[in-house]
């Protein structure tokens, strides 16, 4: 149980991660259009 539990864990902290990295990546892309 306790395994799976972590395994939701890394998932969703994988999931805001990637979030994150979307998020900076869009950031800059705007900026250069502008």
């Amino acid at each position: 149980m306790s395994y799976t539990r972590l395994q939701n864990i890394d998932h969703f902290a994988c999931l805001t991660e990637n979030k994150k990295r979307n998020i900076s990546l869009a950031k800059p892309l705007k900026t250069s259009e502008n």
